[in-house]
């Protein structure tokens, strides 16, 4: 039975079998590609769509068949259908209240104001005095946490129109906190106390500082742990600016995001960019006390993992997919020839045949120190000149804490731990080659590590510019026989042995191992991609042969030697179509004197 209070596309009551067969085409239209929502307390995932709605509205500030893009549980269960349909009613109410209705155009009108003055100060004189042309409210799903969930309520307007940059609009946006179990839907955000801005101000303004001295570039990337630099001062300039006041505040994962919006007063410090911090832990529980709205979705913890389950959740090995169709990397080369003595630097040249002549393209050289570490990685061109250098820090405990790249781009990577887990990387880029928009040349993300038992979640979040929370998360489990991720499951023998693969979509995969656990063979969408990987007497990798729509295809041969300083010469042979390339990459090693 069609639910009266909406309608998904106006067909009205003429509905024979020709209306019907449209109907069915444009409501499979109306669907867009899925979003997978994970509730990493209970490790487990929803399918979400974003459906297209319609609701009648007499108001002449508003289309009279209201478009509303909800995002919907696919699995239809009743405690969501319920909220769903809760917050659906939420938002048809506020437009068809004027009152409720002006107080969200009054809010559009001041953001038009703002981006009209930005666009003076910028030379991007455009001023409007239109009235801002409501359109259309987006409800979308934002996150799922202890059967709770967070979405954002969005009201469309368009603030000037045919502008010589394109429309600009304006998107007011309401936060709504769900509980699934009660069955309630409470609008949070509206209006923060000043012990809640208190609260935050502790919590956040060294973070959003620290992002501040970072994209105006006010602090250089390695004075990143300089206490001296970082000293943060809540009494200092910078502080007279933020106003937490603005700050918005959800739920999101094992963790609460504070977001400073697009065009807030504060955001003038980021170029008008949005830019968040993401708080969890000890900071969560600090936060829970002053905004006890949202205490439900952190009612249960998460299950502490054992140490057998970390180790094998953080061995990237496990979960290793890829081997099955690819060539062993670089590094994985050193088991096969196995050095007697300790390794200084390894140089692979990359040489280019073509005809009869051999061109040296470049030159890749990593170097160790004596416990085996990578310490770093340069790679020269042919005229051995430097274009791109990475440098490897590592603690006490010989566990990665900073990585910095250099080429066009500077980037610098820092890894914190709790003990043995690895907690979050930070992660600054710099685009040193910014000659067009000096405004966006930095970018900040964190990669976030969270376990619940036998799951690892990997989040990356965005800090600065925007940030699709759906997009960025991707989580690796142990179940049984298997290393499982949201994508595959790669399954075990009793001596955890790969002797299948289970892909969660697309075509099928088939393999083939040898007894120590080598990949053999393996097809790939059928016989579209296939691969075969043969071995000497020594278990070191002689061949790969890879045909893709058996025409295009790769094939790669290892020359052993018994030289210790030049052990291998890789040959590689690459068909596309009438096109061959022919490319030699051989090994150098030096070692220590000890």
């Amino acid at each position: 039975m069609k639910n009266p209070k909406y309608l998904v596309h106006p067909l009205k009551n003429k509905f024979n079998m020709k209306h019907a067969f449209l109907f069915i085409l444009l409501f499979s239209f109306t669907i867009s590609v899925k979003a997978q929502f994970t509730d990493i307390y209970q490790n487990k995932k929803y399918e979400i769509h974003n459906l297209v709605l319609k609701a009648e509205i007499k108001a002449a500030y508003s289309p009279s068949q209201l478009e509303i893009v909800q995002s919907r549980n696919e699995e239809k269960p009743e405690d969501w259908a319920k909220v769903e349909d809760k917050i659906f009613d939420i938002a048809v109410n506020q437009v068809k209240n004027e009152i409720s209705f002006f107080k969200i155009q009054s809010k559009a009108i001041d953001f038009r104001n703002r981006i009209q003055e930005w666009k003076r100060i910028n030379g991007r004189d455009s001023y409007s005095t239109m009235q801002p042309n409501f359109t259309s409210i987006d409800i979308d799903l934002v996150s799922v946490l202890n059967n709770c969930a967070v979405y954002a309520m969005k009201f469309n307007f368009v603030i000037n129109k045919n502008s010589y940059y394109g429309d600009d609009e304006a998107v007011i946006t309401q936060y709504y906190f769900a509980n699934f179990k009660k069955g309630t839907v409470t609008p949070f955000n509206e209006q923060l106390t000043q012990e809640q801005q208190n609260k935050l101000k502790d919590l956040c303004l060294n973070r959003f500082k620290k992002l501040y001295l970072l994209q105006t570039q006010k602090l250089a990337l390695d004075e990143l742990d300089n206490d001296e630099k970082m000293n943060l001062d809540h009494n200092s300039s910078f502080a007279s600016k933020i106003f937490f006041s603005e700050a918005i505040i959800y739920p999101y994962l094992a963790g609460v995001i504070v977001e400073f919006p697009q065009y807030s007063n504060s955001s003038k410090l980021f170029f008008n960019y949005p830019v968040r911090v993401f708080l969890k832990g000890n900071d969560v529980q600090q936060l829970l006390k002053d905004f006890p709205i949202i205490e439900p979705a952190f009612s249960n913890p998460l299950k502490a993992p054992t140490p057998n389950q970390i180790e094998q959740l953080n061995n990237d090995e496990n979960f290793n997919l890829i081997r099955f169709s690819t060539a062993p990397k670089e590094l994985d080369m050193l088991e096969y020839l196995d050095p007697k003595k300790s390794i200084y630097t390894l140089s692979i040249d990359n040489i280019y045949h073509r005809d009869t002549t051999q061109t040296r393209q470049s030159t890749k050289k990593f170097f160790f120190n004596k416990q085996g570490l990578v310490t770093a990685v340069e790679t020269r061109d042919g005229n051995d000149k430097l274009f791109r250098e990475e440098r490897f820090t590592y603690n006490e405990n010989a566990q990665l804490i900073k990585v910095e790249k250099t080429s066009r781009e500077s980037n610098i990577d820092f890894h914190y731990y709790n003990g043995k887990k690895l907690n979050y990387i930070e992660k600054v880029y710099i685009d040193n080659d910014s000659r067009y928009d000096e405004d966006l040349n930095v970018s900040i993300n964190q990669e976030h590590f969270i376990y619940n038992g036998n799951y690892r979640y990997q989040v990356k979040i965005h800090l600065t510019d925007e940030f699709k929370p759906s997009g960025y998360q991707h989580f690796r489990y142990l179940k049984e026989n298997k290393y499982c991720t949201n994508s595959y499951c790669l399954l075990l023998n009793e001596n955890k042995d790969v002797v299948g693969v289970r892909l969660e979509r697309g075509s099928p995969m088939d393999i083939l191992t040898n007894e120590n656990n080598q990949a053999v063979e393996s097809f790939l969408d059928y016989d579209r991609h296939h691969h075969q990987f043969s071995y000497d007497d020594q278990n070191r990798i002689l061949e790969l042969r890879s045909t893709h729509d058996r025409s295009n295809g790769l094939n790669v041969n290892y020359e052993y030697s018994d030289s210790p300083t030049q052990p291998l010469i890789i040959k590689e042979e690459q068909r596309s179509y009438s096109n061959v390339n022919y490319r030699e990459y051989i090994y150098r090693l030096e070692f220590y004197n000890h």
